[in-house]
């Protein structure tokens, strides 16, 4: 298969999410720096993605209201090419975007808490999302290490660029990363040609578990979720912090929120307590307590609700100081 090619619509289906459901509030994540293979364009939400070697598209559009909501979904494939497991494709759409998730009880919950109700309200909807795979999560996760966001936006570029797929997909010229098994024939010096440094030889180990059938992500789902962080840890390169996005992001654990980086301290030292800095474990201890059972889900919304604030043109000067793009 070539690597640049033209996607055209092979399917088109509905999904019906669990409601309450917000569709751009859930796929479009202000806080998270821009990817090539995702855009939102006037309503309707693009990704580009490689399925099982294959190099596809999906569109998803909003076609019913928050409180009875459906989703119209079109997948796009190069001409010519069978679309492989559509329906455990779309199966995943569901899972990578919370769509089966009912957030019911924790609104009902917190409603009427004086910090996180209004956040609620505001976001009711919102899902815990993400677009990628396990795989491209933990890639994700390595280029952000010790990196500014745009040396990390760089790196995935190159990335996509040298061992992934770029598509056009309903007009858009977008990217994707390439199967594991493509990115696994690279040697750590073409890696590190694509100024990776360092992270050129995690993201190697991590690719070649993937590669040869180490790693199962669908069997890692069906784990609890102390399992599951066990089984994480074994990762190579993948310690405590980024297991616990993983958890969360990719597995939707909304339990426990116990990290915060030292970017996040300075964000929800003002959040919760109006201090440009308090200790770390004052905040971990904070939230879990007051938010007890859903303190992961409930610190994601306020740091959303930040961001989205400044998306549209209303958030605070200190936020603009502590982004660098």
């Amino acid at each position: 298969m070539e690597r640049e090619c033209n996607l055209l619509q092979a399917h088109e289906e509905e999904i019906r999410p669990v409601a309450p459901f917000d569709l751009i509030a859930t796929v479009l994540k202000p806080s998270h720096f821009p990817s090539p293979n995702v855009q939102l364009v006037e309503g309707t939400w693009h990704q580009a993605l490689d399925w099982q070697g294959l190099p596809l598209g999906i569109t998803l559009r909003a076609a019913g209201p928050v409180d009875d909501p459906l989703v119209r979904v079109a997948v796009y494939a190069p001409a010519g090419s069978g679309v492989a497991s559509l329906t455990e494709l779309l199966a995943e759409i569901v899972h990578r975007y919370g769509m089966a998730t009912d957030l019911r009880p924790f609104y009902d919950r917190f409603d009427s808490d004086e910090v996180l109700g209004p956040v609620l309200r505001r976001w009711r909807g919102m899902k815990v999302s993400t677009s990628a795979s396990l795989y491209e999560f933990l890639v994700t996760t390595v280029l952000l290490q010790n990196a500014t966001i745009r040396r990390t936006v760089q790196m995935t570029d190159n990335l996509m660029t040298r061992y992934g797929h770029t598509v056009t997909l309903a007009g858009r010229r977008m990217k994707a990363l390439g199967h594991p098994a493509r990115v696994a024939q690279a040697g750590e010096d073409d890696l590190r040609a694509l100024k990776l440094g360092y992270r050129a030889r995690t993201i190697l180990r991590l690719t070649s578990s993937f590669a040869e059938g180490e790693v199962n992500e669908a069997e890692l789902r069906r784990l609890d979720t102390d399992s599951l962080r066990e089984r994480l840890l074994r990762l190579y390169g993948i310690g405590p912090a980024s297991v616990g996005y993983l958890v969360f992001e990719v597995f939707h654990g909304y339990d426990t929120f116990d990290h915060v980086s030292p970017w996040e301290q300075k964000i929800f030292s003002r959040i919760l307590f109006g201090e440009s800095l308090v200790p770390a474990t004052r905040i971990i201890e904070t939230v879990n307590c007051r938010w007890q059972g859903w303190g992961m889900l409930a610190a994601h919304y306020l740091f959303e609700d930040l961001f989205w604030q400044r998306r549209q043109g209303c958030g605070p000067a200190w936020l603009d100081e502590l982004i660098r793009l």
